[in-house]
């Protein structure tokens, strides 16, 4: 099959609708995704959705190996993700906002620094994920049957101080790769011009290149060469890789097949144990630290066509080198450097994953941590001087990859900042991690698990769980400074060649490289011990300052998360205890059969059991006695036959008999070689032996580690260290440990900052202090289930202003002279009845107070009531019968609903508004015409004549900017916007109960509350209904509002049973919703910063309070709501009036209880019961049952996320296919 029949398969298959489609369904899952993300839940909301997550994320990976489900997977780790991160930044805006002006800003960068690493985590996530996405698993492409068509092939091993020994066994299995004699050439590139090269060079038939001087390391010493050959491939190996003899026939076929491939890398396979393996004793039992980018992240950089060349185990095609001007000299990594010029030249790279060549590890730490501090420079250096997301002639996917793998290296900070956080909180009690830890918990775990359980099922036996941490943390005090030097200046730096080859008599303790560690361990240790002090009151007054007994909670979360970097730390610790190494030489486990021909010329039989270039280890019959150090032949079979060794018995016991290899001949050599390396099968199956990949297994044995190392570390100090020669490394710890002091010391600089200025707000009066505390707990949205207690502050009235009186009775002064513009509190208009007033009379002064209420708009304006009299100030006069009209208002001509304005006959200087009519009906028609034309009216008098009702419920059907759909109850809507009552703006859903006898109290606190109303609705209350109790119906047709003075409402015998707290004469009687429960509600570790408030602080004692104030839902199940005022009595009345919130202070009601104490509202949340009202969207109906039942969300995101799976699954398989056929 060739690329153009792919291509034509997947137009039959998928055609323009096809791929429409499957445009429409991934468009349409990133929107869902995106808006199941920033969907918003309380905490428990979404604890209930991350439960569910994780167990049905727990599921899927147990239960199914399908691609298609590791797809959809990743698709729910990223939805994790971005719906903490979503969380996550607009939590930490929000704390910004609120602390950047108040002398905070040092812990407010702390704050913003934490979310920058998490940040920096999140992006390499999805990095990750991009470049893994399907590995490519690219097999080999046969060679032409004729070898004379094969082409020629030049060989490199550069080296510079390695020793022979070495090298020369690299240098000998190149010579022997099955690959035509005269096209091949191998040469050894001698930076040290030693002459023990040259000699065995010439003896060995290699060719030996050299030059003057050294510069630019690696990548000079290649470019010299290149200039003196002209083979049409070139193959490079490290000095300590030993290759197959299979590596050019499983590499130069895919150069032939595609003219444009440029470089095709093969794995870097290590035979030797790096400092992890040897010190922690885990060698081939868990993935060495490189094992993950050779094993996935290259075979998912060849589906992208941006595999990385590392230097070493690689066929470069010489005219791609040649346009590009050789190898990169520029960088410490010259190897990545070349592969991204190359591909910015437009040149294909590949990755064949079967390795075909093995090395050496790093064998100290310090030697690892060296290494490690060039790459990331490298890394570094190439993102400054040709940083891929810019660069010219990549693909997207390209720049993605090439940037994953550079910005892999700039994660030291990020790490540093891990492993500190928890201390800023609990050592100097900084918040750094902004909102309630049940939150931070809820949103977190949930992303954390997701992509730990996605990046197992990815790397699979490549990278064991946790291990990342340790990796990272090992390095990151180091490569800090350099790759930050390196950004800043990216063309300065030296090649530091990695030491191998070395022996060591007995074991000691690194403790200079351990420095950091150490630092950290201690800081840790310390954060523990504070954590703990905060967690238990210690009483003495030094320390009284530690206790944090209010958010235990947030303390032991903290004290986990500084115990888990402990225990990496103790990892970090005990890979610091180098052992001993007295062989220079790695013994391989091999099964190899051998012939043993003793002196006497008895052969035996035999199978290796280990091996390597000084000895073996073999098994043989347990009769023959062999001497020590007896002469020996070992007969091994070769490609082309048998070779034997000569060797000399070490010791021979239960069957096994150790020998060393006498000095060997170079033909010798290569007979060894070809026994140890040369075998196409020699490094598969290498890992066939490791223990599966266990996330709670893997924590246990880094835990056991962890242990250890931190016994190692307390052994070190009691013993004599002997630390390597290495100064230049030491002043990099000592660096690093300084910056770590640095950073301690800015924190504890900031509490110092923060405890001088709590020393300075102690200078305040205590009333400014609690007030401005109270007014801070009352802006938090308390959740429901709680039992809550919101306080607020007080504004005390002004002096009543004088009105200015206008010279004339013009209707076109109106709101004047009854509001003065000038005026901004203690305003009154006096509402009077001339006669015991009707409940059409109610309705009318209720529109004529919202219509002024409106016109005063923030300015609170009080409403006193009088019967059967005129008040002496400026008044508004409701008439229902004109036979009561006075005769000194002169109203003639005044007949039907009219609006006229007088002088007040009891006072010259006053003015009277008269909304009159012949009947209670004309009279509300009357105030409807002055709500609806007040400021157009004009002259002494007007006449509306029939108002139809229907003109006016048109004018404000619906209010547009009122909470559409809410959660109650809720008296801070009620006190702040009136929800429920104004979806309607003019309330003619709603009906005001009053109770059956009507005094001036009881008008005062009606129109009081409709006024309130009309100001927060910006709109007259045209078509609200008054009544007395017997319309009290519970056909849940309306929305109540029920005033009560001394609780002798008959309605709330009807309305007791569903109300939080019932009233009587006798008292409050508060609802108990927890019963059995209670226990639980009030445990340890609830969320303490809600729990201010407790049904024992409502005081029932001394009968009823002097208000009270309750939402419900009445009739139950109906979503219509009914508020309860009720004041003890008359004297409570003025008390009750002054503490009423108008807009500016809202936050002192809220919950489903208010109760006035003293001068201030406290307001309480008494019970689960929720109930919704208001209208809804499509989108809003989905998000209240997603609100109910957030598990629904995790189900829609996994039903979506399959969708997507399988459609980006057809589209990677299909560019699979491409890309392995696009040179056929």
């Amino acid at each position: 099959m060739t690329l153009g029949d792919v291509r034509a398969e997947d137009e039959s298959t998928s055609g323009p609708f096809v791929r429409s489609l499957r445009f429409i369904v991934l468009l349409s899952g990133v929107c869902f995704l995106l808006f199941a993300g920033g969907f918003a839940l309380d905490w428990r909301q979404q604890a209930v959705l991350g439960v569910v997550t994780v167990l049905l994320a727990l599921w899927m990976d147990r239960t199914s190996t399908s691609y298609l489900v590791t797809l959809t997977l990743i698709f729910i780790s990223i939805y994790s993700t971005f719906r903490y991160g979503y969380w996550r930044v607009g939590t930490t805006a929000k704390y910004l906002l609120a602390h950047g002006t108040k002398n905070e800003w040092l812990q407010a960068a702390f704050v913003a620094t934490l979310i920058l690493a998490e940040g920096y985590a999140a992006v390499t996530l999805l990095l990750g994920y991009m470049q893994t996405l399907w590995p490519l698993r690219r097999a080999p492409v046969p060679l032409p049957d004729d070898p004379r068509d094969w082409p020629t092939v030049d060989l490199l091993i550069p080296t510079f101080n390695e020793p022979l020994s070495i090298v020369r066994y690299t240098a000998l299995a190149a010579v022997n790769i099955d690959w035509p004699a005269d096209k091949l050439n191998v040469y050894i590139l001698d930076d040290g011009n030693r002459e023990e090269f040259r000699k065995f060079a010439e003896d060995a038939g290699i060719g030996y290149l050299t030059r003057e001087g050294n510069e630019h390391a690696k990548a000079g010493n290649l470019n010299s060469a290149l200039r003196q050959l002209s083979a049409p491939f070139v193959a490079v190996f490290d000095c300590d890789h030993v290759p197959t003899r299979s590596f050019l026939q499983i590499t130069l076929g895919w150069f032939l097949r595609d003219e444009r491939l440029g470089m095709l890398q093969t794995p870097q396979h290590l035979y030797s144990p790096d400092p992890f393996d040897r010190n922690l004793e885990q060698f081939r039992r868990i993935p060495n630290e490189g094992e993950l980018f050779y094993g996935i992240v290259q075979d998912g950089n060849d589906f992208w066509n941006a595999t990385l060349f590392c230097g070493s185990c690689a066929v470069l095609r010489r005219s791609a080198l040649d346009e590009v001007g050789g190898f990169a000299p520029e960088t410490l990594t010259e190897d990545v450097h070349t592969s991204l010029r190359m591909q910015m030249d437009g040149w294909n790279t590949a990755y064949i994953n079967i390795p075909q060549a093995a090395g050496l590890a790093t064998e100290s730490l310090d030697g690892h941590v060296k290494q490690r501090i060039r790459w990331a420079r490298g890394m570094a250096q190439i993102l400054r001087i040709d940083n891929p997301l810019f660069a010219r002639g990549l693909t997207l996917a390209q720049r993605l990859c090439y940037f994953s793998s550079m910005f892999h290296f700039l994660y030291a900070l990020p790490r540093l900042i891990f492993l500190v956080a928890p201390l800023a909180f609990l050592i100097f009690g900084h918040v750094i991690l902004p909102g309630s830890w049940p939150a931070i918990l809820a949103f977190a775990l949930p992303h954390l698990f997701l992509s730990s359980v996605v990046n197992s099922r990815i790397q699979g036996q490549h990278r064991h769980p946790f291990w990342n941490e340790i990796y990272e943390t090992i390095l990151a005090p180091y490569i800090l400074i350099p790759t930050l030097f390196a950004m800043l200046r990216p063309r300065s730096g030296s090649f530091d060649v990695t030491r191998k080859g070395s022996q060591r008599e007995r074991g000691y303790f690194d403790g200079r490289t351990a420095i950091p560690f150490l630092l950290l361990m201690a800081f840790q240790l310390t954060g523990l011990v504070f954590g703990a002090a905060r967690m238990v009151r210690i009483p003495w007054r030094p320390l009284l300052w530690l206790h944090h007994g209010n958010n235990p909670g947030a303390v032991v979360t903290n004290m986990v998360w500084a115990f888990f970097n402990l225990a990496i730390l103790g990892v970090c610790a005990s890979v610091a205890w180098e052992s001993h190494q007295r062989r220079s030489t790695v013994r391989l486990r091999m099964a190899i059969p051998v012939d043993v021909m003793f002196a006497d010329g008895t052969l035996e039989e035999g199978l290796t059991a280990d091996i390597s270039n000084s000895g073996v280890s073999l098994r043989i019959d347990d009769v023959l006695q062999p001497r020590h150090g007896e002469a020996v032949q070992l007969i091994f079979p070769v490609l082309d036959g048998e070779a034997s060794l000569p060797a000399t018995v070490i010791e021979i016991s239960q069957g096994v008999m150790r020998a060393q290899f006498d000095s060997l001949t170079i033909q010798e050599e290569e007979t060894l070689t070809m026994v140890l390396y040369s075998r196409a099968d020699t490094w598969l199956g290498w890992g066939d032996s490791r223990e599966a990949s266990r996330p709670f297994k893997s924590m246990a044995r880094i835990l056991g580690l962890a242990l250890r190392g931190v016994g190692q570390t307390f052994e070190a100090a009691w013993s004599v260290v002997q630390p390597p020669d290495n100064t230049k490394f030491a002043a990099g710890a000592l660096q690093a440990g300084l910056l770590l002091a640095v950073f301690v010391g800015l924190t504890a600089a900031a509490a110092q900052f923060r405890s001088s200025q709590l020393r300075r707000a102690e200078l305040k009066p205590v009333s400014q202090v609690k007030l401005a505390t109270e007014h801070a707990a009352t802006e938090r949205r308390k959740p429901s289930g709680a039992v809550t207690e919101f306080v607020g502050t007080r504004v005390l009235p002004l002096q009543n202003e004088v009105p200015v009186v206008a010279a004339s009775d013009n209707l076109g002064q109106l709101p004047g002279p009854f509001l003065s513009n000038a005026a901004t509190s203690g305003q009154e208009i006096s509402i009077a009845f001339l006669s015991e007033p009707s409940p059409d009379a109610f309705r009318a002064a209720g529109i004529v107070a919202s219509w002024f209420a409106v016109q005063a708009g923030e300015h609170p304006v009080r409403y006193p009531v009088t019967f059967g009299a005129i008040p002496h100030n400026n008044a508004v006069l409701i008439v229902e019968n004109e036979s009561d009209i006075p005769q000194s208002l002169h109203l003639d001509g005044g007949s039907g609903p009219t609006v006229s304005m007088r002088t007040n006959p009891e006072s010259p200087l006053a003015k009277l508004l008269v909304v009159s009519g012949s009947t209670g009906s004309e009279a509300v028609d009357a105030a409807r015409g002055l709500a609806l034309h007040g400021k157009a009216l004009t002259g002494d008098l007007v006449n509306f004549g029939h108002l139809d009702p229907s003109d006016t419920r048109d004018c404000c059907y619906q209010n547009q900017e009122s909470p559409q759909w809410m959660a109650l109850p809720d008296l801070h809507l009620f006190a702040s916007t009136g929800f429920p009552f104004i979806p309607r703006a003019d309330l003619s859903e709603t009906t005001v109960v009053l109770p059956p006898a009507i005094t001036p109290e009881v008008m005062k606190l009606y129109i009081t509350i409709v006024a309130q109303l009309g100001a927060q609705e910006a709109h007259p209350l045209l078509n609200v209904t008054v009544s007395g109790p017997d319309e009290l119906k519970s056909d849940g047709t309306k929305n109540y509002i029920v005033l009560d003075i001394g609780a002798d409402q008959p309605a709330l015998r009807t309305l007791n049973p569903s109300l939080p707290v019932a009233l009587d004469s006798d008292g409050p009687h508060p609802r108990d919703p927890q019963g059995f429960f209670a226990p639980v509600r009030h445990a340890w570790w609830k969320l303490r910063d809600w729990e201010t408030g407790d049904l024992s602080k409502i005081d029932t004692s001394d009968g009823l309070p002097p208000a009270v104030i309750e939402e419900a839902e009445w009739p139950a199940h109906s979503g219509r709501s009914v508020v309860v005022v009720s004041v003890r009595d008359s004297e409570s009345m003025a008390a009750f009036l002054a503490a009423y919130p108008g807009k500016a202070k809202a936050s002192d009601l809220a919950g489903s209880v208010s109760i006035l104490t003293g001068t201030r509202f406290v307001s309480y949340r008494i019970g689960d019961d929720v109930y919704y009202a208001g209208s809804r969207s499509p989108w809003m109906a989905a998000g209240w049952v997603f609100s109910e039942f957030p598990w629904l969300l995790i189900l829609a995101v996994t039903g979506v996320s399959g969708m997507m799976a399988v459609v980006v699954r057809t589209m990677l398989r299909q560019k699979a296919k491409e890309r392995l056929l696009m040179a056929a």
